[in-house]
């Protein structure tokens, strides 16, 4: 699941545009890091969405152990 897709981006600064190596107009205003590495961290994983951030880092502390484990 995307940000935008997620509700945590507005969508006006396209991936697509930049690799187009198109200009991008738009200001995107401050850009708080301690919600971006959040985000990060929660992954495109739907369900994380729902989790505060605590839960969604033992979430996904599990799923990486569980990865380990099997591989």
């Amino acid at each position: 699941m995307s940000l935008y897709e997620s509700g945590d981006s507005s969508g006006l600064v396209s991936l697509k545009n930049i690799c187009d190596g198109k200009d991008i107009d738009k200001t995107i205003g401050n850009v708080d890091l301690r919600i971006l590495a959040e985000l990060v961290i929660r992954g495109g994983f739907p369900s994380n969405i729902k989790y505060s951030s605590n839960d969604v880092k033992k979430v996904m502390k599990e799923y990486i152990n569980l990865i380990i484990d099997d591989d």
